[in-house]
């Protein structure tokens, strides 16, 4: 049994028959989804690295997800509340909500109605241009994994059907992460106004996301870096640094 089940098989029992709570945590956290720097050992990609999420990433994260539900419910599990409780101090909450609901909607569905078939029209026309010999798009460039040699050459996979961004690392790049409220939100690979490529994740816990291993493999190339920071405000937008 590898350590990863003895993990899983543990979490079964109740948390007060093993240890604190805290060294349960630490153990788990071990676990958490991670953005990897692997060698590729595939023929298409032969000598590269393959940077960002690896293909069992998903799985990684379900697992992890149990993992961490379990946890809370070994720790803090067994509490009773009685439904009418539940209705008597959030009905008002739910009848408020209701109501908001129906206004967003009011002012949403007229939005959307023209901001979707402006939206479809400017991601075909990103590809048409693409497919047409000019340099992709931000949209076309945004990935969840990469391919980087260690000599330079990049190979960003757009999908679909279209060929894969290649390009060579020069020093007048520039690395930029991005953290929003001080959580990792993306490493990207920029020159003046081109976005070579954005290394993003869309995993909504990515608090504990570990992403190290490849923005030191990018810091590598001797590259000028930038790092930005993000914060929420009451009128949508974000402030940076």
């Amino acid at each position: 049994m590898d350590e990863f089940s003895e993990l899983e098989f543990d979490l079964s029992k109740p948390i007060d028959e093993l240890t604190n709570a805290y060294h349960r945590q630490q153990a788990i956290d071990q676990f958490a989804p991670r953005y990897e720097v692997k060698p590729v050992k595939t023929k298409n990609h032969k000598g590269f690295y393959r940077l960002g999420k690896m293909p069992d990433f998903d799985d990684k994260v379900e697992k992890y997800d149990s993992l961490v539900k379990r946890f809370a419910e070994d720790t803090y599990g067994g509490a009773d509340f009685p439904s009418w409780a539940f209705w008597v101090l959030f009905s008002p909450f739910i009848a408020l909500f209701v109501v908001l609901l129906f206004f967003t909607a009011a002012i949403l569905i007229p939005i959307l109605l023209v901001w979707i078939p402006l939206y479809a029209l400017s991601h075909f026309a990103s590809i048409f241009f693409y497919k047409a010999g000019f340099f992709p798009s931000k949209s076309l460039t945004a990935v969840e994994h990469l391919y980087v040699h260690s000599d330079g050459r990049v190979v960003v996979p757009i999908g679909g059907d279209l060929k894969p961004f290649n390009f060579e690392v020069n020093e007048k790049m520039k690395l930029v992460t991005h953290y929003h409220e001080g959580v990792w939100q993306s490493v990207s690979m920029v020159h003046r106004r081109r976005q070579y490529f954005q290394l993003k994740s869309d995993y909504h816990g990515r608090a504990h996301l570990d992403v190290q291993d490849v923005y030191t493999f990018l810091e590598g190339f001797g590259l000028r870096t930038e790092v930005r920071h993000t914060v929420s405000d009451s009128g949508g937008g974000g402030g940076g640094d």
